[in-house]
């Protein structure tokens, strides 16, 4: 099994950890030099807070660590295609790349309310280009939501 792909899978047992916890099944891996640094889970009912999906959280997690705002040169893997907020806050931490299993049109396809943004579309037109490539164990990321 490639790198990446241990990566997402790690990402996926974050999803099904939120899933456990009654959350909607979202789970992130934040990697720097092929080393995991940062795993969260979505916790907005937790929280009570809408903006808790597991790439905020994992963000916000990171940049305490970090004690600084840039996620320069670091990699993110999550298995559901990041929402626009998401994407959006990808973008200004300074993640490199995105990595997801499932786009938002499957998530809207099966049954999941979405904003249908494409994150490469929102990286297309932001003032910092991330890569955006999608899907990475589609299939065992899709069990996650079907």
């Amino acid at each position: 099994m490639s790198t990446k792909k241990q990566f997402m899978t790690l990402a996926i047992a974050e999803a099904e950890k939120a899933a456990r916890h009654n959350e909607w099944p979202g789970g992130t891996v934040i990697v720097k030099d092929k080393e995991v640094i940062v795993k969260a889970e979505n916790t907005v009912r937790r929280d009570n807070d809408p903006t808790a999906h597991s790439e905020i959280n994992a963000i916000r997690k990171l940049s305490r660590q970090l004690k600084g705002q840039s996620l320069e040169g670091c990699e993110l893997y999550t298995p559901a295609e990041p929402c626009p907020m998401c994407m959006a806050a990808c973008i200004w931490a300074g993640i490199s790349t995105v990595y997801f299993g499932v786009s938002l049109e499957d998530l809207v396809r099966f049954g999941d309310y979405q904003i249908q943004i494409p994150s490469n579309y929102i990286s297309q037109k932001s003032f910092r280009e991330i890569k955006v490539i999608g899907g990475l164990l589609e299939k065992e990321c899709a069990s996650l939501y079907k």
